[in-house]
């Protein structure tokens, strides 16, 4: 379930954190919207090797998923690694969570808060939010702090991460963390509400201008 749930993410972030890239990287994106796998991977590669932390970071999401090569999770957590090294927000968010989770790597979770610490403090909202509900449980590598989950549910939420904005709106409603307020718990839900709708346009709109270059390429 685990294994699953970090496979979901990587193919929900990969394609649309380095989307619009020059040179190598955006032939491997084009290849990859085409499904040309084996293509992708080697434009990635060869993006990767000049230090590109987007192509690595496009690389080990590949790996991860077995497109264009044999599903290889030890192979996708190395390229992920160092994408995360090289500074790239989404994959210290990723490989945060993989090695939260042990997924390619040895679990530890305090490790992997660090990992996610480094992609919240560059404003990244997933992993502003994921380090919320680390500092809202227990056992999480990092203690437990109401008050630290809070200030980081907000930032997501300001970001307009529907997760986070929904999550800050329960906190108002029980007024835990936070003084209780119903107002301003419904403040936050409307919230949560025009962006998911927002998401959801997006997504739809990338889908049909994907669908459109794939007609063009076709020649219809």
């Amino acid at each position: 379930m685990k294994r699953g749930w970090v496979a979901v993410c990587l193919l929900g972030l990969s394609v649309a954190a380095i989307a619009g890239q020059p040179d190598a990287l955006s032939a491997g994106m084009t290849a990859y919207e085409a499904h040309d796998f084996a293509m992708a991977l080697a434009d990635f590669r060869l993006a990767a090797g000049s230090g590109d932390a987007r192509a690595r970071f496009a690389l080990g999401t590949m790996y991860s998923h077995g497109q264009g090569a044999p599903r290889d999770d030890a192979e996708a957590a190395k390229w992920i690694r160092l994408s995360a090294q090289g500074g790239f927000a989404p994959a210290q968010f990723l490989f945060g969570l993989m090695t939260e989770l042990g997924d390619g790597v040895h679990g530890n979770s305090a490790a992997g808060a660090g990992w996610m610490r480094l992609a919240a403090q560059h404003g990244y909202a997933p992993a502003q939010f994921q380090l919320g509900l680390m500092y809202s449980e227990t056992g999480q590598g990092v203690e437990h702090s109401s008050t630290k989950a809070i200030k980081w549910y907000r930032l997501a939420a300001q970001h307009g991460y529907p997760s986070a904005q929904l999550q800050l709106g329960s906190a108002y409603y029980s007024g835990q963390g936070v003084p209780q307020s119903y107002i301003k718990a419904g403040m936050w839900w409307a919230a949560t509400f025009v962006s998911a709708v927002r998401v959801i346009f997006n997504d739809a709109r990338h889908e049909t201008s994907a669908w459109w270059a794939a007609q063009h390429r076709r020649g219809n």
